[in-house]
């Protein structure tokens, strides 16, 4: 699905959602630093890196990779 606009398109939507049940914000709580198109396209959507754990993450081929906390404020 890659290049289809999907994971964008999903990720406006949970967006458009939370605004309208009046939510303040989106918390995303392990986004894997190492997943650039991840963390791109939330930071174009408005999320910022607000806090990184070292090394949290056993990824099956990279070996331990830190994820990152990501928040969109309303």
């Amino acid at each position: 699905m890659r290049h289809r606009g999907s994971s964008a398109a999903l990720c406006r939507f949970v967006i458009g959602r939370a605004k309208e049940h009046r939510f303040a914000g989106i918390q995303f709580n392990a986004v894997a630093e190492r997943n650039h198109r991840a963390v791109d396209l939330y930071q174009r959507l408005g999320f910022e890196i607000t806090g990184t754990v070292p090394d949290a993450f056993r990824h099956p081929t990279l070996g331990r990779v830190s994820p990152h906390v990501m928040y969109c404020e309303f």
